[in-house]
């Protein structure tokens, strides 16, 4: 597993804008399917076949921690120490990917026990704490992991996760992510932070390579060889 871990630097809020609907528009739009009804003009077909061969592409499956894999809640001990909450399905699902021959990493702002805890006992293949500035942290881990932003999937939340969602081959931000993200990425999730949407967007990723049926297929044998 690759860890590193940086500095702290803030990083800049972009703000939004509408565009009538139109032909260009519409192209666009068929870019960046959500999860919601398609646009008029867009047919689902096309958004997801756009959605099949970003997912084709892939080599990497990265996440935001907090709000991704937790709810956003920070929980303090007496002594200082931060505890965090997990959803045990959305780590099957991380191992599910790396299974099926995808590498999983982990990109946080924060550094902590739990968090080093919960990578270690996943197995991810890269660990990157303690790194507000998100968009030098990716560039270090392209560059490390000799790939392009193009391979590699990435789901956040917040503001600070932007600059990655925007540069990478395939966005994706849970349910309660703030809204300058979640009409910023390519898919939007039903479930929220914490409560399954990494599992929600990896079997998405599964499907749409067709690499889900066989990972499935191993868990329908009967018990006991009947």
């Amino acid at each position: 597993m690759t860890r590193s871990a940086g500095g702290a630097n803030a990083d800049p809020a972009g703000g939004s804008a509408t565009e009538p609907p139109g032909p260009a528009a519409a192209a666009r739009a068929a870019d960046r399917p959500s999860a919601g009804p398609a646009p008029a003009g867009l047919p689902i077909a096309a958004a997801l076949e756009t959605l099949a061969a970003r997912a084709a592409a892939l080599d990497w499956l990265l996440f935001d921690v907090d709000g991704v894999l937790t709810d956003g809640r920070l929980l303090y001990g007496a002594d200082g120490e931060q505890w965090k909450v997990f959803d045990v399905r959305d780590g099957i699902g991380l191992k599910l990917a790396q299974r099926a021959g995808l590498k999983v990493g982990l990109l946080s702002g924060r550094q902590g026990r739990a968090l080093e805890a919960r990578a270690q006992e996943l197995g991810v293949d890269a660990l990157i704490m303690h790194r507000d500035d998100k968009a030098a942290a990716f560039g270090e881990l392209l560059d490390a992991q000799a790939t392009a932003a193009a391979r590699v999937a990435y789901m956040g939340d917040d503001l600070v996760d932007l600059p990655v969602l925007l540069a990478c081959g395939l966005s994706f931000a849970p349910a309660d992510a703030v809204p300058d993200v979640r009409s910023r990425v390519h898919h939007v999730l039903s479930r929220p932070g914490g409560r399954g949407a990494v599992r929600e967007m990896v079997e998405l990723v599964l499907r749409a390579r067709g690499a889900w049926d066989r990972l499935l297929a191993a868990y329908l044998r009967p018990a006991g060889g009947a």
